[in-house]
């Protein structure tokens, strides 16, 4: 219920993310209980225990796949379907999250877009079905210690995951190594619990590590001590759940250090059996009946909340999601009564696993058709055709000199190229931003055919220009900031140009902006240029916007050159900076000014293909940049390009 509400309502439960993670927890403790009895009783089977994953997980996946390719089939662009049938077939292969892994790019599809997004977390639950029952079933007959190999397993994948988590974060989130140790501490509490019960001990060191495991579970049910212990440790757990639910954010390095809180809470909940939260409020009918539709209540709500993001002008409203909320667990319900418990418990026989296997190799092959079939694009006129082919985000980024003056996650300021500084040319005009900044040297490179002066680009992946800015997620930020002001008190340039996506909190922002104007005008800069917010879209990429344009009404198939469809109302942010700017005394140049009127902002700037100004939500292509550079090169480059002085 954490991850529904906060995939729902991501502001009221901010870390609700972590119900993955106690998730993990409890099936690591469940299917090691199982494999550990069938193992003890000597009637342990691979075979049988597939056979029993297959029936729980494929029959409502199998309908939650098939449903999500049809709707995308009317509703998703090429590219998006694309992305869906590679993501079918990671989840019809149990592999969903390495192929998200391997979709994750600086302009791929937004996250939130993914209808099947929410399948890496079964792709690393099918991975230990796996691997874990033969490593189990191994280090059993082996006779090895099997608490003490969780333990090493255990510390082996969370080193990796304080490793990786900082530099590499998709890595740690993704990986089923930097998350076995969520799955370890739930098996982990299986034998635990066999050692508090064991009563033939016999060595004093034995006796011990039995008094340690009583401390962690109880040895008996209903007697006074062990329901006061078996309170205090769920009473923890509790907290520990609640605090990682409502203090953590999707900023916060996760799995990290941070992900202790929820696992550690989920072992003490599932240690205390007596405790009166277990006993009466989870063992209720009502949070009984949402443990029996969880599976297919998961696999139901995020299809739903991505399409209907996907098909709105506007963001959902409230009651809308509330509705998605309500439909997730009608479709979760009529899922578990009618297609999975008839599968599961009535069906018997091979012919039930041959049919289950058949219809998930035929999900195998529509997802493949719509990857080599071009998402079917055969559905799309030829000329919304071409617009899409044409926009595509690692074509148009390779100008901005990616990796080397544009910095990308994994980079540090040390891998600045020689060639980022310019020419000798003067005056010497320095790009210092994000990757929107990046987007403006194509243009502003345009500019130099006809006007001579240099050009600087330092820029940075999600860094704004800004000292002392930190975020969680590209920790390089700060140090990379401060070698571009080394970088310009080196080179003194005549003009810095501060560019960003500038969606961040302003006012927060403002006294690293006061702090960055200040050491500009030390290092000798004549002049500090704030460039201001362009448009940008809502929701989809610009050219996936074109296609819902021709969706909604084919008689119009192209977007109108200038329009507000699915605009991104940043006029207010826009005003906000430049009041900044006016309390700091520096030159502000607004975009939005530039390629919007009452009529919308500049979709186009002619009838190519290419000529689209956006190739995502709001990075410029190539021919935008060249259009905003011209449309305010009399503003940034008054002097050599005959404007007498800068329009403030």
């Amino acid at each position: 219920m954490l991850v529904v509400i906060y995939h729902l309502f991501p502001k009221a439960v901010r870390g609700g993310f972590v119900g993955v993670d106690i998730f993990f927890v409890i099936s690591g403790y469940l299917i090691t209980s199982i494999l550990y009895s069938e193992l003890r009783l000597d009637n342990y089977s691979l075979l049988s225990f597939y056979d029993r994953r297959i029936r729980r997980i494929f029959p409502a996946l199998i309908v939650v796949l098939a449903s999500t390719l049809v709707a995308g089939w009317v509703l998703l662009s090429p590219d998006e379907l694309i992305s869906l049938g590679q993501t079918t077939l990671g989840g019809a292969t149990f592999s969903a999250n390495l192929v998200l892994l391997k979709q994750i790019g600086y302009f791929d599809i937004a996250a939130e877009n993914k209808p099947l997004l929410h399948l890496w977390s079964l792709g690393v639950e099918e991975q230990f079905y796996i691997g874990w029952p033969l490593i189990l079933a191994a280090a059993y007959r082996w006779r090895l210690n099997l608490l003490s190999l969780i333990c090493i397993i255990s510390l082996a994948s969370f080193a990796l995951n304080l490793a990786v988590v900082h530099k590499y974060p998709d890595l740690a989130f993704y990986l089923p190594l930097t998350r076995a140790w969520e799955l370890a501490a739930g098996a982990g509490l299986l034998f635990l619990r066999q050692l508090s019960q064991n009563q033939t001990l016999a060595t004093a060191h034995e006796r011990l590590d039995r008094a340690l495991a009583s401390a962690i579970w109880d040895t008996t049910r209903c007697s006074k001590p062990p329901r006061v212990a078996s309170d205090f440790r769920a009473s923890i757990g509790i907290i520990l759940i609640l605090v990682s639910a409502f203090s953590l954010t999707s900023r916060t390095p996760f799995p990290g250090v941070a992900a202790l809180l929820p696992v550690i809470g989920a072992a003490l909940l599932i240690s205390a059996p007596n405790a009166i939260f277990n006993r009466r409020i989870l063992a209720s009918r009502l949070f009984v009946f949402i443990g029996l539709i969880s599976y297919p209540l998961y696999l139901w709500h995020y299809p739903l909340i991505a399409y209907a993001r996907l098909v709105s002008d506007e963001a959902p409203s409230r009651g809308l999601l509330l509705g998605i909320g309500a439909a997730s667990i009608l479709l979760a319900w009529l899922t578990y009564r009618f297609i999975e418990k008839p599968i599961r418990f009535g069906w018997q026989g091979k012919p039930r696993i041959v049919a289950l296997a058949s219809a998930m190799a035929l999900l195998c092959f529509v997802g493949g058709a719509a990857v080599l079939g071009n998402g079917f694009d055969g559905r799309l006129p030829e000329a919304v055709r071409a617009y899409v082919a044409a926009n595509r985000g690692d074509e148009t980024s390779a100008h901005w000199r990616r990796g080397s003056c544009l910095l990308l996650p994994e980079q540090d300021a040390s891998q600045f190229g020689a060639e980022c500084t310019g020419d000798a040319r003067r005056p010497l005009v320095l790009l210092w931003g994000d990757s929107y900044a990046a987007a403006l040297y194509p243009g502003l490179k345009s500019l130099q055919s006809e006007l001579s002066f240099g050009l600087a680009e330092l820029t940075a992946s999600a860094c704004p220009p800004a000292i002392g800015f930190v975020h969680p997620q590209r920790p390089f930020c700060k140090g990379a900031n401060d070698e571009v002001v080394r970088k310009i008190e080196e080179l003194k340039p005549e003009i810095v140009a501060l560019h960003s996506t500038w969606m961040f909190d302003l006012a927060s922002l403002e006294p690293m902006l006061q702090q960055t104007v200040t050491r500009l005008r030390e290092a000798g800069v004549k002049r500090v240029v704030i460039i201001g917010l362009v448009p940008s879209w809502r929701g989809r990429s610009l050219p996936q916007n074109l296609v819902d344009y021709y969706m909604k009404d084919p008689s119009h198939p192209l977007l109108p050159a200038r329009t507000k469809f699915r605009l991104f109302p940043s006029g207010d942010q826009n005003d906000k900076l430049k009041a900044i700017a006016g309390r700091l005394k520096v030159q502000f140049i607004s975009p939005l000014d530039l390629m919007c009127d009452p009529a919308g902002c500049l979709a186009r700037v002619g009838d190519s293909p290419s000529d689209l100004t956006a190739f995502d939500t709001g990075h410029l292509t190539v021919p935008g940049s060249i259009y905003l550079a011209q449309a305010m090169k009399s503003q940034l480059l008054p002097t050599i390009s005959g404007t007498e002085k800068p329009v403030q």
